[in-house]
């Protein structure tokens, strides 16, 4: 069927610019559904979509909300309980097992040796020196005399030739004597014999019969004989400068408490003949001075030392105990005025403790010429410094105390032969009120300095000696003959050679 085409008629009221970017203000934002538009036109025209935008009055900040949670009552949560499931134990039975030995046998005895060090030579009669000492029992020594004996090797046939492997002959090179099974006793020919025994003499002097006593240890040459040791605990602070250092034949300096340091100077070649400001003792120097048989001089300690002095094997020379050899001078006040003599001393000491007697040889022992040359040594404590300056025209190290050279009271300089550095801990006591230390009285590492160069190796404490050094090449030096100063400081890595 055909439809007539109708007639579109459009009527403008008026017309009017329109803007190009249309604007639209609301009140209140609002989502508008898009309507469906249509428009039936005799002719198609295209349209440009028109560019819209929206315009906001005004901007408003939003605070961000508070957020808090409240909990009624706080309610503890258990933690978890973890638990494991073990099946049930089953019992092993030990029906079976059984160890059984061949048989015994008897074990090798064990080979000893001794490690001996580089040999130096000496200007008198050389000995043997192990790497490190060992103080050995002292023997027990019986004769048994089983019958008369002539001076004299035994006579044409009174041994079996051949019995064994050395005859003692009067043309043998060995002393007069028998063939006793030790030296020096008395007794028929033994076929049994050691080898050092035959042909020794039957008496200690090479003549008589023999009366079964050994003979007695040469003297070592050009040896002196030392008395037991005073060891003095001498104050190292407001007692300076002290008395009687000069005489010491060593001076151990080792800290206390406040950062500060105490000495404990070793009497036995010569007495001083006034010794002070003498102080308070600690464990360690007790240690050290029993260790080395010493007679500790002092004026009371601490409580760990005053227990250790109660179970010591040595006597000590106390103040608080022994007044009369002990007295305060007027020069400067307690505790720094106590002093005493060593002549009154070394009598107290001949009366309690009498007995220990060594002897010394006098062999000095010198640094190897390629050792290194040092001519000064510093050790820090802290606040307080100890060094030694080597002096080329004495040959001696000058005590520089605390950053200025020391002296002694009548104002002449102090000198040391030898300064010995080493190695110890130093704690602190926990819950000490007054900072006292737990140093322990062990091997270490160390220097000695001796004519101007410096030998390293490790120092120790023996038993019936007392300090001792033993260099890196393992040969023992006798301190004996030397005036040495021995630091013993925790910053001996941090010392200061020049």
């Amino acid at each position: 069927m055909t439809i007539p085409e109708p007639q579109l008629q459009v009527q403008v009221a008026e017309s009017r610019a329109l803007a190009v970017a249309p604007a639209a203000s609301t009140a209140q934002a609002r989502e508008v559904t898009a309507p469906d538009a249509t428009a039936a036109v005799a002719q198609p025209v295209e349209l440009r979509a028109p560019a819209a935008s929206a315009s906001v009055t005004s901007t408003v900040t939003v605070a961000a909300p508070q957020v808090s949670a409240g909990v009624a009552q706080a309610v503890p949560v258990d933690a978890s309980r973890v638990s494991a499931s073990v099946a049930a134990s089953v019992s092993l039975s030990a029906d079976g097992a059984s160890a059984s030995v061949a048989g015994t046998r008897r074990l090798a005895d064990p080979t000893v040796s001794a490690v001996v060090g580089t040999g130096v030579a000496l200007d008198v009669a050389p000995t043997v020196q192990v790497a490190r000492p060992r103080p050995l029992a002292t023997p027990q020594l019986r004769a048994t005399v089983t019958g008369p004996q002539a001076p004299g090797a035994p006579q044409q046939g009174a041994v079996a030739e051949g019995a064994t492997d050395v005859r003692a002959t009067v043309e043998s090179p060995r002393a007069p004597g028998g063939n006793a099974i030790t030296p020096g006793q008395t007794g028929p020919p033994d076929p049994d014999a050691s080898v050092a025994a035959r042909g020794l003499a039957g008496g200690p002097d090479g003549e008589g019969a023999g009366d079964g006593a050994r003979q007695p240890p040469a003297r070592p040459p050009l040896s002196e004989q030392r008395d037991r040791a005073l060891a003095v605990v001498i104050d190292n602070a407001n007692g300076y400068p002290q008395s009687g250092l000069a005489q010491a034949s060593m001076v151990v300096e080792m800290p206390v408490e406040g950062g500060i340091t105490r000495l404990l100077a070793f009497f036995d070649a010569q007495d001083p003949q006034r010794v002070g400001p003498v102080r308070s003792a600690r464990p360690y120097f007790v240690e050290l001075a029993q260790r080395s048989e010493a007679v500790l001089v002092h004026d009371g300690g601490s409580p760990d030392a005053m227990v250790a002095i109660a179970g010591a094997s040595v006597p000590t020379l106390n103040a608080y105990t022994s007044g009369d050899l002990f007295a305060r001078s007027e020069e400067r006040s307690a505790p720094y005025n106590l002093y005493s003599v060593g002549a009154s001393l070394r009598e107290a000491v001949n009366r309690i403790a009498p007995e220990r007697v060594r002897l010394v040889a006098n062999a000095v022992y010198s640094p190897a010429t390629d050792a290194r040359e040092v001519a000064e040594v510093t050790v820090s404590y802290g606040a307080y410094t100890s060094g030694f300056r080597f002096n080329e025209v004495t040959g001696r190290y000058r005590w520089v105390r605390a950053g200025e050279p020391a002296v002694q009271p009548d104002g002449q300089v102090l000198e040391t032969q030898a300064v010995l550095v080493g190695r110890i801990q130093a704690v602190p006591i926990p819950d000490d009120d007054a900072g006292r230390l737990y140093v322990p009285l062990r091997s270490g590492p160390a220097t000695l300095y001796l004519a101007g160069r410096a030998v390293d190796g490790t120092w120790d404490v023996v038993d019936g000696v007392g300090i001792t050094f033993v260099s890196e090449s393992g040969q023992l030096v006798d301190l004996a003959k030397l005036r040495t100063w021995t630091v013993l400081s925790p910053n001996y890595d941090t010392r200061v050679e020049r």
